[in-house]
C-alpha cells in the first residue's frame, strides 16, 4: 500500500509539472538510452545473489580468471598514468582523515575502498562515445585478490535475499574488451543495492549517462555511496552504519550520487549531479520511463551538497573560482 501510494504521488506531481518542451526533451533522451540499456548490448541478468558460500560465482574457466585477475596488477608507473588519466581535476581529497580506505587503480577506472564498510567509497572514470559498445555479458563475482583477507568482502556477505550486488562501475560502461567487463565483478566494485533500486532507477541513471556520453563524445563520472542515516548532512562514522546480514561486514549506503562533468573545447565544464535515497519502494523498476526520469531531474542537486555528505573536496585541482563555480551550480534539467 505505500509503495502504491509513494508510485500514485510520483505520477501526478510528474503530470502536473511535466510541460511539452520537457516531455519531448525525455523522448529524445529515452530514445538514445534505448540504444544504450543493458537489454541494448547485452543478455540480460536473471539474478544477482549467490545461492551458495562459494569464493568465486563464474562464467569462466580458472585460467581466464587468474589472466584477468593479473591485468589489474599495475605498475606505480602505470598508476599514476590512470589516475592522470580518470581524475583530470584531481582525486577526491578527505577534508578530514578517514580511517580505513585505500585506492584501487586500474587503467580504466580507479576506486576508493573502505575495508570496514568492505564498499567502494567512489570510482571515477572517462568514458568515451567509442567506449559504449555492444558485449555479450559474462561474469565473475569473486574476491579482489590485491585486498588482505580482513579487507576482503566475499560471496559469503552476500548470501541473503534482500540485496543485489551492484556495481559502481557499471559493467555495461566497460564491454570494451571482456577482460574490463570481467574486472567488474570483483567485490571491491560492489556496494549492496535493494533491487528495485539497483536494477530500477539506478539502472536508468547509469544508462542515462551512457547515452550522454555517446551524445557529448567524452565525459568525466564520479560516483559513490553516502552513510547519513541520521540526515544530518553529514557522513556517518562507519561504526553507525547499518550492515547485510548474516555476516554483519558490508556497510549499507543511505543514499548513491552520480557526478558527470563534460569538459567544452572552450574550457567551460557543464556539470550535473545526482542524489538518489537508495530505497526499495520509493521508485519501482516497472515505472514508465518519463515518470523515472521526472524522478532523476527532481534530485538533481549541487556538487558541493554531495562534498559535505562524503566528508570529501572534490575536483582539488580544477582552478578554485571554476572549482567554486561548478561545485555551486545546479543543473536546470537532464541533459539532452
Amino acid at each position: 500500500m505505500i509503495r502504491q501510494l509513494r508510485t500514485a504521488t510520483l505520477a501526478a506531481a510528474v503530470l502536473a509539472a511535466t510541460s511539452p518542451s520537457a516531455s519531448a526533451q525525455w523522448e529524445m533522451l529515452s530514445a538514445r538510452m534505448a540504444l544504450v540499456s543493458p537489454d541494448a548490448l547485452t543478455v540480460r541478468e536473471a539474478g544477482d545473489q549467490p545461492s551458495v558460500v562459494a569464493s568465486q560465482d563464474c562464467d569462466i574457466s580458472a585460467t581466464q580468471v587468474a589472466e584477468f585477475d593479473a591485468l589489474m596488477l599495475l605498475s606505480a608507473a602505470e598508476q599514476e598514468t590512470s589516475k592522470k588519466l580518470h581524475a583530470k581535476f584531481g582525486l577526491p581529497v578527505a577534508v578530514a582523515a578517514i580511517p580505513d580506505e585505500q585506492l584501487l587503480v586500474n587503467r580504466e577506472y580507479v576506486i576508493n575502498y573502505n575495508s570496514d564498510l568492505k564498499i567502494p567509497i567512489y570510482a571515477t572514470y572517462v568514458l568515451k562515445a567509442s567506449d559504449v559498445v555492444r558485449a555479450t555479458r559474462e561474469k565473475c563475482f569473486r574476491e579482489d585478490q590485491r585486498l588482505g583477507q580482513p579487507a576482503r568482502s566475499v560471496l559469503a556477505d552476500y548470501v541473503e535475499p534482500t540485496f543485489d550486488r551492484g556495481h559502481l562501475v557499471p559493467r555495461a560502461d566497460m564491454n570494451r574488451s571482456k577482460g574490463v567487463m570481467i574486472n567488474t565483478f570483483v567485490l571491491s566494485n560492489m556496494t549492496p543495492q535493494h533491487d528495485q533500486f539497483n536494477q530500477g532507477i539506478w539502472e536508468t541513471l547509469e544508462t542515462a549517462v551512457r547515452a550522454w556520453a555517446v551524445e557529448r563524445g567524452t565525459i568525466l563520472i564520479l560516483s559513490g555511496a553516502i552513510f547519513d542515516a541520521n540526515k544530518d548532512g553529514t557522513r556517518d562514522s562507519a561504526a553507525d552504519a547499518s550492515r547485510v546480514r548474516p555476516t554483519n561486514r558490508v556497510g549499507i549506503p543511505t543514499h548513491f550520487f552520480k557526478i558527470v562533468l563534460n569538459e567544452k573545447p572552450s574550457g567551460f565544464i557543464d556539470a550535473i549531479a545526482i542524489l538518489l535515497p537508495h530505497t526499495d519502494d520509493e521508485v519501482p523498476r516497472s515505472l514508465p520511463m518519463p515518470k523515472k526520469l521526472a524522478y532523476l531531474e527532481d534530485h538533481i542537486v549541487s556538487i558541493e551538497s554531495i562534498e559535505a555528505l562524503t566528508g570529501y573536496k572534490f575536483f582539488p585541482d580544477m582552478p578554485e573560482t571554476r572549482r567554486r563555480a561548478v561545485k555551486r551550480s545546479v543543473a536546470a534539467g537532464l541533459w539532452e
